[in-house]
């Protein structure tokens, strides 16, 4: 039946609803590639500390040079806030890229099972102002838990993205979903 529906359509209109079908898809998967990585829309096993974890794995992230506590920010409450994802299984982990607060030292640690944790990246505090990006390839790490902390900076501690890859991407970072970032106030 569905067959003989397309076969009367003119190819005009299919070719239409084809590119529809895949314009859908591709927004759906975040048409600039955001989300990509092994960390893409997880939620965190544990976090302690810090508020909007969700912020850290969307995809979705503010313009560079934005303010550190926005609508599109993962805040810390001190230095002993962290996040902690499970992978599901061991992974290779060959390229990081967070996008957090300029001042402050972010550190993204590993562990087989869980209990013990060697750091995997280091992001460094950078001169420029606002939400900054520090990236780095050819880790040659694996891990099964990964814990994101903030050990070092001032209190002003927030992070807007952090994307893990088994496989460095050619753009490092690579194209998140930009999107406007509103001062959410100081809390």
């Amino acid at each position: 039946m569905l067959l003989r529906f397309f076969s009367r359509m003119s190819t005009r209109p299919l070719a239409v609803l084809v590119l529809a079908l895949a314009c859908f898809l591709v927004s759906c998967r975040g048409s600039d590639g955001g989300g990509e990585g092994l960390l893409a829309g997880m939620k965190p096993k544990r976090a302690q500390g810090v508020r909007d974890t969700d912020r850290i794995t969307d995809g979705r992230v503010p313009p560079v040079g934005s303010g550190w506590n926005t609508n599109r920010t993962a805040v810390f409450s001190g230095r002993g806030a962290f996040v902690e994802y499970d992978l599901g299984s061991e992974k290779k982990i060959e390229a990081a890229a967070l996008l957090g607060d300029n001042n402050d030292r972010y550190l993204v640690l590993g562990s087989l099972d869980g209990q013990t944790f060697e750091p995997l990246f280091e992001a460094r505090p950078s001169r420029a102002t606002g939400v900054r990006w520090r990236e780095q390839r050819d880790l040659g790490k694996r891990a099964r838990y990964v814990r994101l902390t903030a050990p070092s900076g001032d209190a002003s501690l927030s992070v807007a993205e952090l994307g893990l890859f088994e496989t460095a991407p050619s753009t490092l970072p690579p194209r998140y979903r930009e999107m406007s970032a509103l001062d959410s106030g100081l809390h």
